[in-house]
């Protein structure tokens, strides 16, 4: 086994900022500005964390808010949310999940078991470049930790915020030297059982590792012994697997409202690969989203987008929401966006193959009306979708861009023109011939048709296909009670 240990020792800010915008100029960018965690008391409330902007000023963790804001006045504090952190830590386990399906929850730290995606994503040092980057593209920054148990890599995780330069394993019979550096500090042992080590000159796993195992049992419990074996892989330490939620949905705040749709794009953009990470993780795509705009505390619109196809590509919704907003701005300066996806489907990527599949063409159709309809609206582009009807005016419905294509016909389907008149146009005839700039020749028929009697819309024809002196074919009929009376049903191409 192989596990990757994501540890975030800044997970309530990470977790806040990741939620909490500030307003964006109107080319999109963030001006960097001092941010701080606290916690405590509300009489006198302590910094918990702090951003690189306000570190480089000064601002420290266990300051005061008082004593921090007499430093840097525009210091912006927010209280620490312990929900949000939870719900960070669900977002990069979703992440996670994508490149490997066992994934574990511990405090402040995601869990991978990644030894049957190796070879999948081009060995450990390739899947950490991409773990990174992913993390970093949903605004989540973690330390690592690589080593055959979980425990082991959690803890070289850990380790890595006071010495960067320390190193994994990928092989157990080297794991009890990579870890007897670490401090014991690093274990989530009772503060009595670490004083009490410390003062005894026990502060490090080669300190410890030696002592005899009776000794150690009765004088600190067996919880020290036992997380030192799961850690060196000498006893079995089973994890509870993460569970994807069944839904999507992630909410991002402003801290000032935003008039501007360059403003949004950014935010967006994220939460859009967040929607697709979970759904490469799930296997699934999904033809329907909604994004929710907050504009008051009452005043809300919603743009839902949908495709013909199930999808999971970031760009592609991009470019079909950027059409959407061009042609139908903003109702109000929004101060919140949630991104609801309730329409989780299986998804079958298409194989690569040397010449387009009609299913590869398909999608294409696709993607055209889906960017045509987000242009022009959903009303303006429509397709034609023919049904199991005889009746030429009953045989065909309009089809919207975000309607599966399904085929209704039976087979063989007689030849039938493209274009039908709205309504049949009665021709003149000479000698019992129609004339359509000059006389009709006829190519095929009759084909009669006699069906509707039952929902009071009888057709009773004999159809010809007919050629005039232009060359233009058309489609005429006559109607059987009344055998001289021709009529211009439609033009073949």
């Amino acid at each position: 086994m192989l596990w990757i240990a994501l540890h975030l020792p800044e997970l309530p800010l990470q977790s806040i900022e990741a939620r909490l915008y500030p307003a964006p100029d109107r080319s999109g960018t963030q001006t960097p500005f001092a941010h701080a965690i606290c916690e405590g008391p509300d009489t006198r409330p302590v910094l918990c964390a702090v951003n690189a902007v306000g570190r480089a000023l000064g601002v420290r963790v266990g300051q005061t808010v008082s004593m921090a804001r007499s430093l840097v006045e525009t210091l912006v504090v927010t209280p620490r949310n312990p929900a949000w952190e939870d719900e960070a830590l669900v977002r990069i386990a979703t992440i996670a999940s994508e490149f490997t399906p066992t994934v574990s929850l511990a405090q402040a730290c995601v869990l991978l078991e990644v030894s049957t995606s190796l070879t999948l994503f081009g060995g450990p040092a390739k899947l950490l470049q991409l773990l990174r980057v992913s993390l970093r593209h949903a605004g989540y920054r973690s330390l690592t930790g690589v080593a055959p148990t979980p425990l082991a890599a959690s803890l070289l995780a850990r380790a890595r915020m006071t010495s960067p330069s320390i190193r994994g394993t990928l092989d157990i019979a080297q794991l009890a030297d990579r870890l007897a550096g670490l401090p014991l500090a690093l274990f989530d042992w009772p503060n009595k059982t670490l004083t009490t080590l410390s003062q005894l000159g026990i502060t490090r796993v080669r300190d410890l590792a030696p002592l005899p195992r009776d000794g150690v049992s009765r004088r600190f419990g067996t919880q020290v012994l036992n997380d030192l074996d799961r850690a060196l892989g000498r006893v079995p330490d089973p994890r509870p697997s993460f569970s994807l939620p069944e839904r999507f949905s992630s909410r991002i705040e402003f801290m000032r409202e935003v008039d501007h749709f360059e403003g949004l794009r950014f935010p967006i953009r994220r939460m859009l690969g967040e929607l697709e990470s979970f759904l490469r993780a799930r296997g699934a795509g999904t033809s329907a989203f909604t994004l929710t705009f907050e504009h008051s505390r009452e005043h809300r619109s919603a743009l839902t987008l949908s495709m013909q196809h199930a999808s999971r590509q970031r760009e592609r919704w991009e470019s079909q929401l950027v059409e959407r907003v061009t042609r139908t701005p903003l109702a109000g300066s929004v101060s919140a966006i949630t991104l609801a996806c309730e329409d989780v489907k299986p998804y079958q990527a298409e194989n690569l193959s040397w010449l387009p599949t009609q299913h590869a063409l398909d999608h294409q159709v696709g993607e055209l009306s889906e960017k045509l309809a987000a242009r022009l609206g959903e009303e303006r582009v429509f397709g034609i979708q023919l049904k199991d009807d005889h009746r030429p005016e009953q045989s065909w419905r309009t089809k919207g861009p975000g309607e599966a294509s399904q085929r209704t016909l039976p087979a063989p389907w007689p030849r039938r023109p493209i274009w039908l008149l709205e309504a049949p146009r009665q021709l003149p005839d000479r000698n019992q011939v129609p004339q359509l700039k000059g006389e009709l020749a006829f190519l095929a028929g009759p084909e009669r048709i006699e069906t509707g009697w039952w929902d009071g819309k009888p057709a009773r024809r004999d159809y010809f296909i007919a050629e005039n002196p232009l060359g233009e074919t058309v489609w005429v009929y006559r109607e059987l009670h009344t055998p001289h009376h021709w009529f211009l049903h439609g033009y073949f191409a």
